[in-house]
């Protein structure tokens, strides 16, 4: 099997995209940090906003690239790491991978949609046609 590292993705021969180590074990390592820091007495709200600063935000910057070849198996793992740091505390509502991924991908194309962003110019022009799809018997 040759696989190559893409953008922090591991990429396979058949195209599959290994995401276990940016999704998983990178944020499993920012899970031992939270520990300390609930160790240490830290407020659960500052708890929740170090959460979402490391460890939903590495979650939310490789969802729009790859999340699309995100596995079952892999995003039931992953929504399992997301419950256990909410029982834990760190979090102050449950999230999971779904959810996650409609909130990156519509929060990329709302940034994509402002003229003054990088990718603003592959989007098709805007259309102002109306398609009335039905005739309506009382309309003729």
């Amino acid at each position: 099997m040759i696989m190559k590292k893409l953008l922090g993705v591991w990429i396979r021969d058949n195209l599959m995209a290994d995401i276990r180590d940016c999704m998983l074990s990178r944020c499993s390592r920012r899970g031992f940090i939270m520990k300390r820091l609930w160790d240490h007495g830290l407020a659960m709200n500052y708890l929740n906003s170090v959460f979402q600063a490391i460890i939903v935000t590495r979650k939310l910057y490789v969802l729009p690239a790859w999340g699309c070849f995100l596995l079952k198996e892999l995003s039931g793992r992953i929504d399992v790491y997301l419950k256990r740091c909410y029982r834990y505390g760190f979090s102050s509502k449950t999230e999971c991978v779904d959810s996650l991924f409609d909130t990156a991908c519509v929060e990329l194309f709302n940034r994509m949609s402002s003229s003054g962003h990088c990718l603003h110019d592959i989007l098709p022009p805007l259309s102002n046609q109306c398609y009335d799809m039905h005739r309506h018997a009382h309309c003729s």
